[in-house]
């Protein structure tokens, strides 16, 4: 027989629960839903064990009805274990979901727990407890029960590994990956399951593009306290807000405030995510050699100089290249406004206006590589300035150095070479600059979004971050240029509202980022050296059927995704 059957719920008992989830209003929920078999939930937690005892009667095998319903409801004795526990040296974070056949089997299991753990503090109870000796603990009072490991996300969520951001689908065992504690660690397993039913998409302040998972997943987070008893409003207590301010307020509730893995199911609008700011890994290089990156049929050595290998008049660049705060806001201006042919030249174009960035380009091409030509060319009617800068060695360097594919050298595959991303705070800062001078904050590479992301991160802003331009929305409706229909390939993301909790390096003072210095001094979260911290902004929960992926990660068993530590 076919049914269609929700076995993962909790009751009224568990912690950011509606006081509906009790067992009538959940039949009545589940027959207007097609629903023909429900979990119960939390039988492990004492008062909802009795209550289960008290009202629920065995309709069949394994199965349980409600006395003097009619709904044509179903119940399977059900619960969720969290299980954190240091095993072989490492921390462990699993959820297990435990189907039980009977009511005795459940009292057996609750009074084995019950000795040794607290199981009233919550309806889905925290146990430090081996997820694999809980299994055999279950199975030992009844091989009929079921473990079910629980909680995954989407095939195409995004992780930061040491390489580049990959999809979770694409990661591979032995990948390293950061974790919450803002350190490389190895992927030891991938899991892969087949998930139906509610999927809580989180967006948190900031980060609105957020993530969607499956109810159970945990987040690094704070459970906030949402309502001010100075103010009378309801507003998140933390250090920064104005009541604060005052030296008066006798409530400073947020000096409680802990760490701690809630899952999504759980986690309310206001609550605070966690991420980390990537400030670990940084190392100062101060040189490197170009020819380090090119063919060896493309370059010849000139004593310290490089050529292309065929041709006497080619220009000369240097071999030995100093990496400072100049090559820096140059790689910067690259990013945003510059290509190459792949052939012999290297180009940026700006508006005609931009003469100061004009200026600093052929400026620093001269003094960093010593191509003292440049070819100006300004674009029909357009106000555009082209500037082209003619070296093989240099263009081939370029389209190595800057793009994620070979073979499609796009304003999509920009990137930073990792090197460059964890150089010296005072370096990184100049990247932002020559980047923020050309783009704006705009680009189609996700790559590249979130690689200044990180840097922002790491100076002390939080940037805003959003689609600027979704490839299904703009393709819904015709755009033309003359006679030829255009389609969007890829999506524009925009980093913009710039939060700046820190300015060690002066950004305010440079014109482009005049506007972010503001004297609304109101942000939405805060920062401290290792982390920053933003409020949910709103949860939305609806339907899915498919693929679900999760990692076992070396000692930490964490990882962070674009948006959110997991």
């Amino acid at each position: 027989m076919k049914f269609i059957a929700d076995f993962h719920l909790h009751s009224k008992y568990s912690r950011a629960t509606s006081k509906e989830m009790d067992l009538l209003p959940l039949a009545l929920a589940a027959r207007r839903k097609g629903l023909k078999v429900l979990g119960t939930g939390d039988f492990t937690h004492p008062v909802w064990f009795n209550e289960l005892k008290k009202n629920l009667e065995p309709f069949s095998e394994g199965l349980f009805q409600l006395k003097g319903d009619s709904s044509g409801t179903l119940f399977i004795l059900s619960s969720e274990i969290s299980c954190i526990y240091t095993r072989g040296g490492k921390a462990r974070r699993i959820h297990l979901l435990i189907l039980a056949p009977d009511l005795a089997t459940v009292e057996k299991i609750n009074i084995y727990l019950g000795a040794k753990y607290n199981l009233k503090s919550d309806g889905r109870p925290i146990l430090g407890l081996d997820a694999e000796e809980l299994t055999k603990i279950v199975l030992n009072i009844n091989p009929d029960c079921v473990v079910i490991p629980a909680h995954c996300l989407l095939p195409d969520t995004y992780i930061h590994t040491s390489q580049e951001i990959k999809m979770i689908k694409d990661i591979s065992v032995g990948d390293l990956v950061y974790t919450h504690k803002g350190r490389l660690k190895k992927v030891e397993k991938v899991y892969k399951r087949l998930h139906t039913g509610k999927l809580f998409s989180v967006h948190p302040f900031y980060f609105r593009l957020g993530i969607k998972t499956t109810p159970e997943h945990p987040f690094f987070a704070i459970k906030s306290k949402k309502y001010c008893p100075t103010t009378g409003c309801k507003i998140i207590c933390k250090e920064n807000c104005n009541s604060q301010k005052k030296e008066d307020c006798p409530h400073k509730y947020f000096q409680d405030y802990r760490p701690q893995w809630v899952q999504a199911q759980n986690l309310e609008q206001g609550d605070i995510l966690i991420f980390p700011r990537f400030n670990k890994n940084t190392r100062d290089i101060k040189e490197i050699l170009l020819n380090k990156y090119l063919k060896q049929e493309e370059y010849q050595i000139q004593g310290n100089f490089l050529r292309s290998k065929n041709g006497t008049r080619a220009n000369l660049i240097p071999k030995t290249i100093k990496i400072d705060k100049d090559f820096c806001r140059l790689a910067g201006y690259y990013l945003s406004e510059g290509y190459t042919d792949n052939r012999d030249s290297v180009s940026f174009c700006f508006n005609e206006k931009e003469l100061d960035y004009i200026e600093d380009v052929e400026r620093l091409m001269v003094s960093i590589f010593g191509l003292t030509y440049c070819r100006k060319y300004k674009r029909g009617e357009h106000a555009s300035m082209e500037l082209t800068f003619f070296s093989k060695p240099l263009a081939k360097a370029f389209s190595r150095f800057f793009y994620n594919n070979n073979a499609s050298r796009k304003a999509y595959t920009k990137c930073l070479p990792d090197w460059m991303l964890n150089l010296p705070l005072e370096q990184q800062a100049e990247i932002l600059r020559g980047w923020w001078r050309g783009d704006a904050g705009y680009t189609n590479s996700r790559v590249l979004m979130n690689q200044m992301k990180v840097i922002c991160l790491r100076l002390g802003i939080i940037p805003s971050i959003g689609i600027m331009q979704d490839i299904e929305k703009f393709n819904q409706r015709k755009h033309k240029i003359g006679n030829r229909d255009i389609m969007a390939r890829h999506k524009t993301f925009c980093l913009s509202n710039l939060s700046f909790f820190e300015d060690d390096f002066g950004l305010l003072n440079d014109s482009c980022f005049k506007k972010f210095n503001t004297k609304l001094k109101r942000k939405h979260g805060w920062i401290d050296k290792d982390y920053i911290y933003i409020p949910v902004r709103e949860i939305i929960i609806t339907e899915y059927k498919g693929e679900v992926y999760n990692l076992e990660v070396e000692d930490d068993n964490s990882y962070v995704s674009e948006f959110v530590t997991i």
